[in-house]
């Protein structure tokens, strides 16, 4: 059996917390988290669930020394806008009906 990953990918947290990576590559930059560089960097357990807390709507225990997040503008980066090509194949299917 596979050993658990005692880390995280910060697109993987991201996505988990339903934010855009690139906030949380924002805030640990504020906060001056070392190796916290873009999506594919690695987050340590401790540090994911700090992130967590950070993102979370409730008040948090951890420790920070930067601006509190805007989940609102953090969770609306995240959103996925639909792709030319999906749209395109979406007014296609409508024509030919």
């Amino acid at each position: 059996m596979a050993k658990k990953s005692a880390t995280l990918r910060v697109h993987t947290l991201a996505k988990e917390l339903g934010v855009d990576s690139t906030a949380i590559v924002e805030k640990c930059r504020a906060e001056d988290v070392p190796n916290i560089e873009n999506h594919m960097s690695v987050v340590p357990l401790g540090l994911a669930e700090s992130i967590r807390e950070w993102f979370s709507g409730s008040s948090s225990t951890a420790v920070q020394t930067s601006a509190a997040v805007d989940l609102e503008q953090a969770r609306a980066k995240a959103k996925r806008k639909t792709s030319k090509r999906s749209t395109a194949k979406k007014k296609k299917s409508d024509d030919d009906s």
